[in-house]
């Protein structure tokens, strides 16, 4: 496939909004493939969406039942796929705050599994900055 390939917009498409500034597009897997641009869509107040789709105490709720699943199966390819879909990287410092905490409060195995999880996060989706910052409000 050509890499400068660009698909037409198409107008009859029922999602297409000529008040709109430009289409995000996204990957099969739905992670947008633009770093800039509304990051969703409200219906109730018929807005786009730029910045975090949650709040930071939902993410942090989310991100919870998300480790604790996690504990339960061990999948860390689930855990990058929610994390992706909650699309919060504003947030995701908070994910390392979030995980050992509750790994504290549990036994071995699931300390053992918080290290391969922060592993298998970095460097994508969590950078070497979120990293950073996580283990120092950590420590905070």
């Amino acid at each position: 496939m050509d890499p400068d390939y660009r698909p037409a917009i198409d107008e009859k498409d029922p999602l297409y909004n000529e008040e709109e500034q430009g289409y995000i597009l996204t990957t099969e897997n739905g992670v947008s493939t633009a770093k800039k641009g509304p990051r969703g869509y409200d219906p109730i107040e018929s807005k786009a969406i730029y910045g975090p789709m949650l709040t930071l105490s939902e993410f942090k709720i989310q991100v919870a039942n998300c480790v604790k699943e996690y504990f339960d199966s061990g999948d860390s390819d689930e855990v990058i796929r929610t994390l992706l879909e909650l699309s919060c990287q504003e947030y995701h410092r908070e994910i390392v705050k979030k995980a050992i905490s509750l790994a504290m409060d549990k036994g071995p195995r699931e300390r053992e599994l918080t290290s391969r999880l922060l592993t298998s996060l970095h460097p994508t989706p969590m950078s070497d900055g979120d990293m950073a910052l996580g283990f120092e409000i950590l420590l905070d």
